[in-house]
């Protein structure tokens, strides 16, 4: 009955929930004819339901899928500006050639979704998240009770078949006959194939996402996906361009973010770039720069936080990071700085304000201050609490006038609130539902 667009929502609820239907306002699946560009692609998208329909009549599906919502409150999601991972330990693999569902058995799967999971699916939509909705068509029961997704909030799918094999994207998306899933169960009668469902921001302006609060909304959602409540052995994160697409997301900030994520989910990364031959190769000179610097995930984050002050493009990311190392590095030198960390000095100050906890530490902060010059440009207080109030959700506000405002101070605040509105009893890392959708004979 859903599949024949029968089902009825409830109003009142309709706008939370994507749908199932295939011909309600939205998801026009059987009404290509009104944009005839994308008949050809639509139409090969019901083959691959029919396929589906046509297999499970054929011989009843045995096994069971588990729908996994979860959400990780903002007092436990990571400071990513104390987070001291080297992240050359996060290992890294990347393939401009292959596919996720094809070349990644055994990992964790992205799915680039739209924060309506299964996104155009039911429509025109033809792109990496429908294309994996259509070849595992059990995928689209997910549509009838997972609510529109939060900033801090992912679904987990273990055990989809897929059912059918293809060729192309977008336009060009075919249909190209049977696939006979060979993926082995796990012991809960799961085919042991796990995917995430995170979806980016879309950015109507590009530039826009190197903001320091844009930035730090893409790295909660990737650390919720790939989190996990186990912390050994757990399997490599495979993903690609996530919301680098229809989202306007750029490819090298969203490669870093994902990897910063990965490093701290205690994940190695598998990477397939789609074709981009040159960003695989940037990627990979990037992460070996990284790691034989011995970059950490807050220098990372901090270099990422400065990018958006200076109005560089964004292909220059890579070459940015690389110059600002160097630069910290030469400062050093000149200074005769004898501390192996980076973080003594003050060029991450016009970001992230530190108050100082001693005579003597002020003392030491005075003596390798960097000049006005070597700071080009140069961010005022005023941009500093600015920044803080935007990532904190605070842009309402009234704003003192000439009052530094800390970071830490106001993130801690932040957090001890959450603390106090949790309930005592609350044991979970990670608060989640999960659905079991059991097939069989």
């Amino acid at each position: 009955m859903h599949f024949s667009a029968l089902f009825l929502g409830k109003k009142d609820s309709a706008a939370l929930y994507p749908g199932v239907n295939f011909v309600s306002s939205g998801h026009m699946l059987f009404a290509a004819h009104a944009r005839p560009k994308r008949q050809s692609c639509v139409s090969e998208k019901i083959k691959c339901i029919l396929n589906y329909f046509r297999r499970v009549l054929d011989k009843s599906p045995v096994g069971v899928l588990t729908f996994e919502r979860k959400f990780i409150p903002q007092s436990l999601i990571p400071r990513w500006d104390t987070q001291e991972n080297n992240l050359g330990n996060t290992k890294i693999h990347i393939d401009s050639e292959g596919t996720i569902e094809e070349n990644g058995l055994g990992f964790l799967q992205v799915d680039f979704a739209n924060k309506n999971v299964g996104g155009g699916v039911l429509g025109y939509g033809c792109v990496q998240e429908e294309i994996r909705f259509v070849i595992c068509p059990e995928l689209i029961i997910s549509r009838l009770f997972v609510e529109q997704l939060g900033d801090h909030e992912a679904v987990i799918v273990s055990g989809s078949e897929q059912y059918s094999k293809y060729s192309g994207y977008g336009d060009t998306f075919k249909w190209e006959g049977n696939n006979y899933d060979t993926t082995p169960h796990d012991e809960y009668g799961r085919r042991k194939t796990t995917i995430c469902i995170i979806d980016a921001t879309r950015f109507n302006k590009p530039s826009d996402q190197f903001y320091a609060s844009a930035i730090l909304r893409e790295i909660n959602k990737a650390y919720v996906g790939f989190s996990s409540r186990d912390k050994d052995n757990l399997a490599p994160v495979a993903t690609g361009n996530w919301g680098c697409g229809a989202f306007r997301g750029s490819c090298e900030l969203k490669s870093l973010i994902q990897l910063i994520a990965c490093s701290v989910a205690n994940r190695d990364l598998v990477y397939y770039s789609f074709g981009n031959e040159n960003l695989r190769d940037e990627l990979y000179n990037m992460h070996t720069f990284l790691a034989n610097n011995r970059v950490t995930v807050a220098q990372l984050w901090r270099f990422l936080c400065g990018f958006s002050t200076l109005g560089l493009p964004q292909e220059k990311l890579y070459s940015y990071i690389q110059q600002a190392l160097f630069d910290i590095t030469e400062i050093k030198s000149k200074q005769n700085c004898k501390s192996d960390s980076i973080e003594d000095l003050d060029l991450y100050l016009p970001f992230y304000p530190q108050t100082s906890t001693s005579s003597e530490a002020s003392e030491k902060k005075q003596k390798h201050r960097l000049s006005a010059e070597n700071i080009s440009p140069k961010v005022t207080t005023t941009d500093i609490t600015e920044i803080i109030d935007i990532i904190d959700g605070n842009t309402n506000r009234p704003k003192k006038q000439n009052v530094e405002v800390s970071m830490s101070a106001e993130l801690d605040r932040f957090k001890k609130k959450d603390q106090r509105q949790e309930p005592s009893g609350h044991l979970s890392l990670i608060v989640s539902h999960i659905i079991i959708w059991e097939l069989k004979d």
